[in-house]
């Protein structure tokens, strides 16, 4: 096992030129994650999608944080996608008229009338 002491002294021998490498290879990548993630969003046209990118690479570690930050506060604000509730056929159970409606109650009855068995009429 090595001891505590040599461990941090040997930490601090770490070249300079390996703490700019690492640096530079963490901030490249977080570019490159901001990049996907605008590219792939649907919450800005082309225009701004275009100019936000050109900030991500210009200033590389501030812009791509201010990039995501916006995108995030944006996707909150607006709500994330939320999926519907299928069957083995794929038919969206949300348009059908089944399954629980606003008050938690269970919509349809297949009758046609009102869910009490009666005809409707």
């Amino acid at each position: 096992m090595v001891p505590t002491e040599h461990f941090l002294s040997s930490l601090l021998e770490v070249p300079v030129e390996a703490l700019l490498l690492g640096f530079g290879a963490l901030v490249l990548c977080l570019n490159l994650y901001a990049s996907v993630k605008l590219l792939r969003s649907g919450l800005y046209d082309r225009q701004q999608k275009r100019t936000q990118g050109v900030l991500i690479w210009l200033v590389p570690l501030f812009g791509s944080i201010l990039v995501l930050v916006v995108m995030s506060g944006q996707q909150t604000r607006s709500g994330p996608a939320k999926p519907t509730r299928s069957d083995e056929d794929g038919y969206s159970l949300k348009y059908s008229g089944w399954g629980p409606g606003a008050d938690g109650r269970t919509r349809g009855g297949g009758d046609g009338g009102g869910g009490d068995g009666g005809g409707g009429g």
